[in-house]
């Protein structure tokens, strides 16, 4: 069997990760269980069941902390875009379509733009 990566997170509801949660809640009912490997001890279990838990938590603050930033950034784009056309409409208004001021924000001049030709279709002669 290949090694197991340790970086990568048990997927949930993966067989491993089911059955190591019902051998811990199994241990705490067997009278005579007395581990000869400290790491395996039932105080030990329960100390890294709480350490993943806390982390497991940690996990979910950090995500839903993650959604919130995120939303308040795509918020704070659209507040931004919409002051942005607010003000080149202002422009617009205050200077005309045609100014020097137009241009300098970025809009092309109307006299410089071409009026779009018609096409003659093959048909007619």
């Amino acid at each position: 069997m290949a090694p197991r990566r340790r970086s990568n997170r048990l997927p949930p509801g993966t067989k491993d990760e089911g059955d190591d949660w019902e051998i811990l809640y199994s241990l705490h009912n067997v009278d005579d269980y007395t581990a000869i490997n400290s790491a395996a001890s039932l105080a030990a279990l329960q100390m890294v069941e709480a350490i993943h838990l806390q982390a497991e938590f940690a996990v979910a603050r950090a995500e839903r902390d993650f959604k919130a930033a995120r939303a308040a950034t795509a918020e704070a784009a659209w507040a931004f875009h919409e002051a942005v056309e607010t003000a080149k409409a202002e422009v617009l208004a205050q200077f005309g379509i045609d100014s020097p001021e137009a241009r300098a924000i970025g809009l092309p001049l109307l006299t410089g733009r071409r009026r779009a030709r018609r096409r003659r279709s093959s048909s007619c002669k």
